[in-house]
């Protein structure tokens, strides 16, 4: 016991850094370890609150895109089955015609043209045709101011019988491309929470 007393003042140091080492220093980096985590956490917080403070302008921004999305899309036909959309553009093509007193024949449709860049197919046919020359003009003008997209890609027209007061007559052909959606369009603008 008289080693021990000697000695008392080493003991106690011993005792007093052994303390510090094995309960302190684990505090202090516990508490660090807390620092951290409440930094990162505040971060988090702080870029949540940002974004929410920005749904308003993202929103808003999602709408315009929408109508812009819609607006575009309204510039192709709807998707339809390959036989439905023929079928479909054919009789307009033959409304157009007799609506404008032109005479079509041997109607042939090409093979399709998928756009996957856009999503879109490109149909095309070839169209034979006779009439008065100022009707084939206005046919071809009804066809550009058309809503959806009808493309004249070629076309060859014969003159015949024109004169100082008419036109004539014409006959020849065209080939026109006609662009649909390749898939079913969701048309919802509104977002989605």
């Amino acid at each position: 016991m008289d080693e021990l007393k000697k000695h008392s003042l080493l003991i106690t140091l011993m005792v007093i850094l052994g303390a510090v080492k094995f309960i302190l220093v684990p505090v202090y980096d516990w508490q660090d370890a807390q620092l951290a985590e409440i930094k990162l956490l505040a971060k988090k917080k702080s870029k949540i609150e940002n974004i929410l403070n920005q749904e308003e302008t993202f929103q808003q921004n999602h709408e315009k895109l929408a109508a812009e999305v819609k607006k575009g899309n309204a510039v192709f036909f709807p998707y339809q089955k390959e036989a439905d959309f023929k079928l479909t553009q054919q009789k307009l093509l033959e409304s157009l015609f007799k609506k404008h007193q032109v005479a079509a024949s041997n109607i042939g449709w090409q093979v399709i043209t998928p756009i996957p860049e856009i999503n879109i197919n490109s149909f095309q046919i070839r169209v034979q045709f006779t009439g008065e020359t100022l009707n084939v003009i206005q046919f071809m003008g009804a066809l550009e101011r058309y809503p959806q997209r009808i493309e004249i890609t070629e076309f060859y027209l014969d003159l015949a019988n024109q004169s100082g007061k008419k036109l004539g007559k014409t006959n020849g052909w065209f080939m026109l491309k006609f662009y649909a959606n390749a898939t079913e369009q969701d048309n919802s603008t509104e977002a989605k929470a």
